[in-house]
Formats: C-alpha cells, structure tokens, sequence
C-alpha cells in the first residue's frame, strides 16, 4: 500500500498529507496541553471537571473549544462573561502542532537523524520510526507544558517530569520490539547501554531507592523542610533564598548526603555485579539494554544539573537553579542517553545568552527561569543530533 501510494502522489504529497495530519494531531495535543498548563500547578485533577471559564466558571462546549479556531471566532473572549482569553491559549496549539508537523519532516524527510543506510523517508516511519517519533513528540510536548509553567509561575511540576521520566523509561525498554536492536545501536535512535556501564546504571538506580527509603524514614532529611513548591502563590525556587528561614548551604547538604547513597550503590554496582556472568548476559538483553541506556540518561541529566546546583549554591551561598530543573533534565536523558544530556546540558545557557541580547536590544528587563533554556537546547540537540555531533567531532574531537 505504501509503495503503491509513492509510485502514484510521489515522496513530497505523502510527506505534506502525513504532516498536515501531525499538524492537526498536534493541535488538539496543544489544547489539552493549555488544560495541563492551567491546572497541573494549581493542584486541580485534569480529570475533575470539563473545560471552564477561569473568570465565571462557565463551561466551554465543544463548539467553543476548537484548537486554533475557537480563540479567533470568540475573538479572545469568553462567551458567558465577554473576559479575556490569554492569546497563550493559541500559541500553545500552534507551537505543539508546528512541532508535531516539523518533527516528521525532520525526521523522515530532511534526514536530520538517520535510521538507516538508505535515503530517509516515509518508509522508515511505518518501519518502526514512528516509535521514536511518538516519543519524542511526548517529551516535546512535556517540554512545551514545563516551559509555559515556568514561565508563568516559576516552578516546575514533578508530576510532569515523573511522567516523562517514566514514558521515556517505558518507550525505550520497549523500542526493540518495533525496531531492530543493531540498527538502535547503530543510529543511536534510543538510548542503549553497553555492559561495561550496566552494573553502575543499576548499582544507581538501587541507591535512589535506598535514599528515598531514607527520606522516608527520617533518617536523612529532605532540603527546605516545609514549603509548598507546587503552590499558586508563584513562590518560586529562585525565592526560597529571599526567606530567613533557610540557610542555602546548610539546605545543599541536606541535598548532598541524598545523593551519597546513590554514588555509594553505584559503585558497589560496578565493581561487584558488572563481572557476573549471569549479570553480564542479562544486561546483553535488548530491551534491558535500551532500559538502562535510559536510566543512565536520567542519572546523568539530572546528577550533572544537580551537581551544579549543590556546588554553586555552596560557591555564592545563594540557591542556584531549582530542583525542578533537576527532574526536567533528567527525563531529558531518559530519552536522548548521556552523552547528548551532557550537550544539551552545556548548550543551555547559549539560548540563554540569546535571550539576554534580545532584551538588550528591545530594552526589556524580564528574569526568566531556566527551564525554558534547558528545552530550547533539548529540542535542538535532539532534533539536530547527528549534525551536533558531526560538529563537535571535527572542532573538539568529540565522538557521539
């Protein structure tokens, strides 16, 4: 069927029908992720009531929910109460369904990630591509909701990173069953991990769960005992070293000595069972394989950007980046693997740099959270990925 569609409309007509369906798909993705955006920190269930007027409570019947339609025909008003609908309602839909369009033309007709020897196309989607497309569309929609949160309230839901951590998890323990193990290795289409590193991503991942055993227990102490992040009040991590009742560094080494039992695990992991033979063929297993690639991806994303916190804190005695940075960039890893978390990780703070020029330029002064940055250079890093490292190869040296 698909060879018959390609000799009869050629590439370009299937390409502009699939993206114009992803163009559609990604516009009621954008609307529901409006509803995430509104609700998540604010503590209201996605699935407590239907889609209502914030200002009268009225509820918005289909007719008046239309993505990328309705704001328009209700010229950004309600129609209960005439208040003002924000605009960000409509660039939410139009930025997930640009992204969802573009993703597959990247992907599978401009070839910016390769999935085989042959010239990429459509054909590589419907051969299993589209399992890696259906995962980083998730996480580029998660990416887009923390952002908007963010920006708006200063904070990052971990509800939303927990589920792309565990949706990247899933989808990566599960790529072999859609896409041949070599050619994941190969292309590095979804995180993998050699056998050499498994006892150490394991060993980790058991000292997490032996320190939030922990926690649990009292026995070590969670840091900034007692204040409410996920709050409408937009307290933010940025603020908590404006309250008197904390002292930053002492709060960092509450942080520190969590992780002690992570590094502590990992290492036993490493030394004791990477050599066992038994240990050895199951960590060769493909989908144990791609399982801890993406553990591995999360243990460094986060520890990289973790570290950093705990040791400019202790440099400047001032909180530097929040935790919700922390559990953003390390469901980025779960995706993308180590080493390009690192790049993403050190590509952050360009965008960062370009954001600054701006205001330079238009004279503006706003402090904007780091979130945003750091998935700006996800977005890049990951779509771009094969070029990046080509990059990186012939200036650093710097193999991918």
């Amino acid at each position: 069927m698909i060879c018959s569609w390609k000799l009869i409309c050629g590439d370009w007509l299937v390409t502009a029908g699939i993206m114009l369906y992803m163009f559609v798909v990604g516009a009621c993705a954008g609307s529901f992720l409006n509803v995430v955006i509104h609700r998540l920190p604010r503590g209201v269930f996605l699935s407590e009531r239907r889609s209502f007027c914030p200002s009268c409570g009225k509820f918005i019947p289909l007719r008046e929910n239309l993505p990328l339609i309705s704001w328009f025909v209700l010229r950004g008003k309600c129609s209960g109460c005439g208040a003002k609908i924000s605009p960000r309602y409509v660039i939410i839909e139009f930025i997930t369904a640009s992204f969802l369009a573009l993703l597959y033309f990247f992907y599978f007709s401009a070839g910016t990630i390769s999935f085989s020897h042959s010239q990429t196309n459509f054909v590589d989607f419907f051969g299993g591509g589209w399992w890696l497309y259906l995962s980083h569309a998730v996480l580029f929609c998660c990416l887009i909701a923390a952002s908007a949160i963010d920006l708006e309230m200063y904070l990052i839901p971990m509800s939303l990173c927990i589920f792309a951590t565990l949706f990247g998890l899933l989808t990566a323990a599960a790529a072999p069953f859609f896409i041949e193990y070599w050619q994941i290795a190969e292309f590095q289409l979804f995180p993998y991990s050699t056998v050499r590193f498994s006892g150490l991503i394991a060993g980790s991942g058991l000292g997490i769960l032996a320190a939030n055993i922990l926690l649990d227990a009292g026995i070590i102490k969670p840091s900034y005992e007692g204040l409410e992040l996920e709050t409408e009040n937009n307290k933010s991590q940025e603020n908590i070293s404006e309250n008197p009742g904390f002292n930053d560094r002492k709060e960092m080494m509450k942080e520190f000595l969590f992780l002690i039992p992570v590094a502590l695990f990992g290492v036993i992991g490493w030394k004791f069972l990477t050599p066992l033979e038994c240990w050895e063929n199951l960590a060769a297993n493909p989908h144990i394989s791609t399982l801890l690639g993406a553990a591995g991806g999360y243990l460094t994303g986060a520890g990289i950007v973790w570290l950093t916190r705990i040791m400019g804190t202790l440099s400047f005695g001032r909180e530097a980046m929040g935790l919700g940075d922390v559990h953003l960039m390390g469901a980025v890893g779960v995706f993308c693997g180590a080493l390009p978390a690192v790049v993403i990780f050190f590509a952050a703070p360009f965008f960062g740099l370009a954001f600054t020029v701006i205001q330079l330029i238009t004279k503006k002064n706003k402090e904007i959270p780091y979130g945003p940055f750091l998935s700006l250079a996800a977005v890049f890093v990951i779509i771009f990925r094969d070029a990046v490292f080509e990059w990186l190869s012939k200036t650093m040296g710097f193999a991918g």
